[in-house]
């Protein structure tokens, strides 16, 4: 069978979303703690809610720019977290364990596993949301 690369055609992602139950929690993570730069702040009505997520009323978003990914945060007042999934964003950050205390300062929760090789760093915000956190090599 023939896949798509081989036939020429070649995939880019444009951008990750998360759902945040306000804009004071998404602005904590992306802005304040990771020190992303808002890129734009915009809002979505009811029917384009409903027809493409399936949730009531509009939402307002906030994109951030990761280094060339956005993040597109939703925020959904009504939302549920959801702690029973597998997704999650992964950052690369350059003073790992100062963030982490920053988070823990938040009340954010820190996750850490030593596989015997390595250690695999994860935090959970306050909506239920995870991400990886990874040291950046040093330069």
């Amino acid at each position: 069978m023939e896949s798509v690369s081989d036939q020429g055609a070649k995939s880019t992602g444009l951008h990750t979303a998360v759902a945040v139950s306000s804009a004071d929690h998404g602005a904590a993570v992306f802005g304040e703690l990771l020190g992303l730069p808002v890129t734009r702040t915009f809002a979505i009505g009811h029917e384009l809610v409903q027809a493409l997520f399936d949730r009531r009323g509009e939402s307002e978003i906030t994109v951030y720019d990761a280094g060339g990914t956005l993040i597109e945060v939703f925020v959904d007042e009504e939302m549920t977290p959801r702690t029973d999934l597998y997704d999650h964003l992964c950052f690369q950050v350059g003073d790992l364990e100062g963030l982490l205390d920053r988070a823990q300062q938040m009340g954010l929760e820190v996750r850490r596993y030593h596989t015997g090789v390595k250690e695999i760093v994860f935090m959970r915000d306050l909506d239920g949301n995870l991400y990886e956190l990874k040291e950046a090599p040093p330069a």
